[in-house]
């Protein structure tokens, strides 16, 4: 990992050098090919562009070590992703054999996570473990191996091999910086280990230490309740405990409310119908600012779709994705039909607006651009007279402490 972020920062200070003896055009027809893998989602799809890329880099004929590594490192990442489109799509054979075909040892671990992650979705668990554990024997501490490491403990949750679990999952110096997106998953995992083993007074220590952040899951939190009915005899110290949490997290959210009024917008949703900000007046409305392409984006909707549940039976409560800044290579028809497949593959059920790129303002989309946003996702609470009374600078965090935060959000909105 280390060495190809070393790789792209070279690339990208000195490419006007190094490329000085590629064709132009060809290069950006790689560049091209490289962004359209990335935006398509089936495999039959991603394939075509990658035969096209390595068509093209193989006509380039590249001299330079530098310039052979990067366009390696670009059909190396083409795989990755043709691998993880198959296994999207239950090819488990063709997902193996492109996970094979990639050279670079970091990518095809990390390939192999991305594999698992879909694999425990499917509750194929036997085949998970078999695919993860030929690169165990040759791990060490770096990003990919800590996270291959904790990735096999869960496997091994998952088939309630708890004590053997323990070892893979056992906290890390650098597990913060690792796990930087989700940085309890681990400690969730090793507190439900220890909790099912003897290790009772780990489990306590473990349990609370999480709770208090207010990163704990569902799960988590319903292993806790038990744990401490069994110990305490009731379930008494466990809402004492919760309510505490509950507190500190308002107060935290209460110092970052604001009073800004917001923008209005008149967008599309995926079936064509015009949405205005303005109509929604009088309800309590949650925009959530995302792409396609957005790692971070895709990572926290599971979490924004669980929030959007809660409140599926609420007439006073709206919530708002929307689709923003998408690839400038593709037409807006591709565009719809790249999201619509997306929220259909993930079984989404929350509304879906397209903020479209803007020629008459620099090819900007044009509500990120009225909402001041500079990076995505960005989530906002509108409160029911139009005013914004949580932005995208409040740190709402991932996972299950988005929940917890966004729904604390839209009843400290309610009451505004």
């Amino acid at each position: 990992m280390k060495r190809q972020l070393i790789l792209i920062i070279l690339i990208l200070t000195h490419c006007s050098y190094l490329f000085s003896q590629t064709d132009s055009l060809e290069r950006a027809k790689v560049a091209t090919l490289r962004d359209s893998l990335h935006h398509t989602i089936t495999p039959e799809k991603k394939l075509i562009y990658y035969q096209e890329m390595e068509k093209t880099i193989q006509e380039i004929a590249p001299q330079e070590k530098i310039i052979k590594e990067y366009y390696q490192f670009q059909l190396n990442r083409g795989k990755s992703e043709i691998a993880i489109s198959y296994v999207n799509n239950n090819n488990l054979a063709e997902a193996r054999n492109w996970l094979l075909k990639i050279e670079e040892v970091d990518e095809q671990k990390g390939t192999a996570n991305e594999l698992v992650d879909q694999l425990l979705t499917q509750q194929q668990y036997d085949i998970a473990k078999a695919l993860l554990f030929p690169y165990l024997s040759k791990l060490s501490s770096t990003f990919t191996d800590r996270r291959t490491s904790a990735k096999y403990g869960e496997i091994l949750i998952r088939k309630k091999d708890y004590e053997n679990a323990l070892p893979y999952l056992a906290p890390q110096e650098e597990d913060k910086s690792v796990f930087s997106l989700h940085p309890y998953q681990v400690p969730i995992l090793y507190a439900t280990a220890l909790a099912n083993t003897s290790r009772k007074e780990e489990a306590e220590k473990a349990i609370r230490a999480i709770l208090i952040t207010g990163h704990g899951s569902d799960e988590l939190k319903t292993l806790a309740k038990a744990f401490f009915s069994e110990k305490y005899g009731n379930d008494s110290h466990y809402l004492r405990l919760m309510d505490s949490i509950e507190m500190d997290l308002k107060t935290q959210l209460q110092n970052q409310m604001t009073k800004v009024v917001a923008p209005d917008f008149t967008l599309k949703d995926l079936s064509g119908k015009t949405v205005t900000l303005h109509s929604l007046r009088g309800k309590v409305v949650v925009l959530d600012f995302w792409a396609t392409w957005c790692s971070p984006c895709i990572f926290s909707l599971p979490a924004m779709q669980k929030t959007a549940n809660a409140y599926a039976n609420d007439p006073d409560v709206v919530f708002l994705f929307i689709h923003t800044y998408p690839s400038k290579d593709q037409s807006p028809t591709q565009i719809y039909s790249e999201v619509q497949n997306f929220i259909a593959d993930k079984k989404y059920t929350f509304p879906v607006l397209m903020d479209m790129r803007d020629a008459k303002i620099d090819n900007k989309s044009k509500a990120a651009v009225d909402f001041k946003i500079e990076s995505i996702p960005a989530k906002f609470v509108i409160d029911k007279k139009g005013q914004i009374c949580f932005d995208n600078r409040v740190k709402a965090g991932t996972g299950d402490l988005l929940v917890t935060n966004m729904k604390l959000m839209i009843e400290m909105a309610r009451k505004n």
